[in-house]
């Protein structure tokens, strides 16, 4: 009987034994807010309200409807203008001009994007850029061969 008290005394003590705590939930950190609205942009604020805009804007959306005249027009402009967007505006000038069937310009402009080492699309868009400016080379070597042979 003693040895089915002990038994029973280790059993409650079991039962009653604490649960291994949960963690405790903490708040999760985050950056602070910028205080300045035109700081939650990603563009600077010149970038986004000043004329270069346009011009840029006008290039991409020239190019888009296919009026790649207009949108190397625009993207010259662009480039002109400077400022952080340039290498996208010189991005439009090098389609443009591939498009319009100047493959000596694009890989020129091509090889301008190429140079600044881009970050982002322009990154990602790099292939297309060496595509161009190997289709630019390809042009340039068939117009070399149909030239000789009319020499002939």
């Amino acid at each position: 009987m003693p040895s089915m008290l002990v038994l029973l005394l280790a059993a409650a003590s079991w039962q009653q034994a604490p649960a291994p705590s949960e963690p405790q939930l903490q708040p999760t950190i985050h950056a602070a807010l910028p205080k300045n609205v035109d700081d939650y942009w990603f563009a600077p604020r010149s970038v986004a309200t000043g004329a270069r805009r346009g011009a840029l804007t006008d290039a991409a959306a020239a190019y888009a409807a296919g009026n790649y005249a207009a949108a190397l027009s625009s993207a010259r402009q662009a480039v002109a203008a400077g400022g952080p967007l340039e290498t996208y505006a010189q991005y439009y000038v090098g389609v443009s001009n591939l498009r319009l069937a100047n493959p000596a310009e694009a890989d020129r402009a091509f090889d301008a994007v190429l140079a600044k080492k881009p970050e982002g699309f322009l990154s990602l868009a790099e292939l297309t850029l060496l595509e161009g400016a190997q289709l630019a080379a390809d042009t340039r070597a068939i117009a070399a061969q149909t030239s000789g042979a009319h020499l002939q």
